[in-house]
């Protein structure tokens, strides 16, 4: 019945950290006090015990530019701990703003074909930090005739850029000198109305660039009877332009016949026919003929005195009586008409 007894302790021992998650960069943009209010949310933390989690800062708190660095300390009930820490970054990305960027300056051109251009400098704000202005052109400089862009950069610390932009415009306004203007040409027709005319075209210069010369019609055109304006136009390359222009007359030949006044068809071989002298260079003509009534007894175009030519018969063939007759002689040049207008006696 003798009895011994061993004891021993089971010691469960808790020696693990607890474990956080959610630890990750918060970021945020400044405000105009160059700082933020940054809230986040709380990390989180496994353990098989109550945690005790303290932190450097506190969601909501304010933050200034740059990169802060946040810890937080979790501690459990057996003494355990571990920490966790994410960086808040609070960035600038507002640019800088320009005031009073110029819309755009002009001013005219001095014998040199350049000037000087002047205007107010624009200013400018930004947020937070310090700002770097370069410019492309400054105020004062001299510029080439045309038009030039100014450009104004401005550069905040944090990288931020904003542009100003706006043309110097220097005019020209000098007109282009048109040398050589032809005067008034003056020319007769051919028999379709038409004539050809030359001339020596003007020439242009001007005292900044260059000069384009264009015309309405060049030489050795063919025109029409009546006036034509003739224009050449000189235009620089800033766009002023000048005009020379002249007119080409173009009149009707005189019809430059010979009619005779009688016509004998007895077959003596004398007069038999009616003869206009000349007709034959004027192909594009009518001719008629009429009694003392005013009734047309002969009527043909194209009359040559050959084959077309009147031999004292009416519309049918037939010999018309002696008499006094009427006649229209008729010649067109192109849209205009010529007419003739007279008696002529027949005689058997």
């Amino acid at each position: 019945g003798n009895t011994s007894t061993c004891t021993f302790n089971v010691i469960v021992v808790d020696d693990t950290d607890p474990v956080f998650s959610g630890c990750s960069n918060v970021y945020a943009l400044a405000n105009n006090s160059c700082e933020a209010a940054v809230t986040w949310r709380l990390p989180l933390t496994t353990d098989c015990s109550a945690v005790n989690l303290v932190g450097t800062h506190s969601s909501g708190d304010v933050f200034a530019i740059g990169t802060t660095t946040v810890m937080y300390t979790a501690t459990d009930a057996r003494g355990n701990i571990s920490t966790c820490s994410f960086d808040v970054i609070v960035e600038d990305k507002t640019a800088p703003v320009f005031q009073n960027c110029p819309v755009e300056v002009k001013v005219d051109a001095e014998q040199g074909c350049e000037a000087k251009a002047t205007w107010t400098e624009p200013s400018v704000i930004d947020n937070c930090g310090t700002v770097t202005v370069t410019s492309s052109h400054a105020s004062g400089t001299v510029f080439p005739a045309g038009t030039t862009t100014v450009t104004y950069k401005a550069v905040d610390q944090h990288g931020n850029e904003s542009v100003c932009e706006f043309n110097v415009i220097v005019r020209v306004v000098v007109l282009p000198t048109i040398n050589g203007c032809p005067e008034e040409i003056v020319l007769k027709s051919n028999e379709h109305g038409e004539a050809t005319a030359e001339w020596t075209p003007p020439s242009a210069s001007t005292t900044c660039g260059n000069v384009l010369v264009t015309s309405s019609h060049d030489p050795g055109d063919t025109f029409g009877i009546g006036t034509t304006t003739v224009e050449y136009t000189a235009e620089d390359e800033f766009g002023n332009i000048s005009i020379c222009s002249f007119n080409i007359i173009v009149m009707p030949q005189a019809i430059d016949i010979d009619i005779s006044k009688i016509v004998t068809p007895d077959g003596n071989a004398q007069n038999d026919e009616w003869v206009i002298t000349n007709i034959e260079q004027y192909s594009n003509n009518k001719i008629v003929v009429v009694d003392s009534w005013g009734c047309v007894i002969y009527s043909a175009s194209g009359y040559n005195n050959t084959n077309i030519v009147w031999k004292g018969t009416n519309m049918r063939g037939d010999m018309v009586p002696t008499g006094t007759y009427f006649y229209t002689i008729s010649v067109r040049y192109g849209p205009v008409v010529l007419e003739k207008t007279g008696f002529i006696e027949l005689i058997r």
